[in-house]
């Protein structure tokens, strides 16, 4: 099969001999570009998750996290024109069959915008979070050869479930504050997997696209709250500034 690889997963291909043929390779000069970034704001997580100060924890802990996602963030392409005659604003969608592309026309501040498709922002630069992705992916692999692939139970983007018996094999990845370390989030007896994305924990229910706080009202429907976004009050010509609405949404099985 034909698949895209990072530095660390070719030279693990390459070791295991699992390599044909390369057709095509991009070659970067490999430089040390967020040890700083990193180090800075896991001391100050580190110093917060002592304090137990959870907003400040969960800030510091996002900037780490969320950083790398940025080099491959795409925006959209967007056309601003003039428009003097009408004083209200409104949001409309498109869907052109010529270009298979959605556009939105949007109306507000005496301006209309017109956007369609994506093109890469000034700080696009895929390589940087496919090597990160990749990097925590073998990490996650490592980890689970190391429970050993029987043993482990079920495997998600940053966690693992496993039979408390084997705990002691991931003993010296245990550690509460150290980069990369693990630590025990949750206990319970039983276990309920439906999907990927999609199980239940003794009481807790994780559910892919359904907050944890939606309320359950039968087979496949959860209610919950939220404030709409601004392109929701402009798609449905709402003037009001705040607007709750409460949602019917379908537990999403994959």
């Amino acid at each position: 099969f034909k698949t895209v690889l990072c530095t660390e997963a070719l030279k693990y291909a390459i070791a295991a001999n699992h390599l044909d043929t390369i057709i095509r390779m991009s070659i970067y000069r490999k430089a040390d570009i967020f040890s700083d970034y990193v180090d800075y704001f896991y001391n100050y997580k580190k110093q917060y998750a002592k304090q137990n100060n959870q907003i400040m924890l969960t800030i510091t802990k996002d900037f780490q996290n969320h950083v790398y996602g940025k080099f491959a963030q795409m925006r959209p392409i967007s056309i601003e024109q003039q428009e003097l005659n009408y004083k209200g604003y409104y949001r409309e969608e498109t869907y052109d069959l010529v270009t298979r592309q959605t556009e939105v026309v949007t109306k507000m501040f005496n301006k209309i915008w017109v956007t369609f498709g994506r093109e890469p922002s000034n700080y696009y630069f895929v390589p940087i979070p496919a090597h990160i992705t990749e990097n925590a992916r073998l990490y996650l692999y490592q980890l689970m050869k190391t429970v050993g692939l029987d043993n482990f139970i079920y495997c998600d983007t940053d966690s693992l479930i496993i039979r408390e018996k084997h705990l002691p094999k991931l003993k010296k990845y245990l550690h509460k504050y150290r980069l990369g370390g693990l630590k025990i989030q949750y206990r319970f007896k039983t276990l309920s997997i439906n999907g990927a994305k999609y199980y239940t924990m003794g009481d807790i229910k994780k559910i892919k696209g359904i907050p944890t706080k939606a309320q359950y009202l039968g087979d496949y429907k959860y209610e919950y709250v939220q404030f709409l976004r601004q392109d929701s009050h402009l798609r449905l010509q709402v003037t009001r500034y705040f607007v709750k609405s409460r949602k019917l949404i379908r537990e999403q099985l994959t």
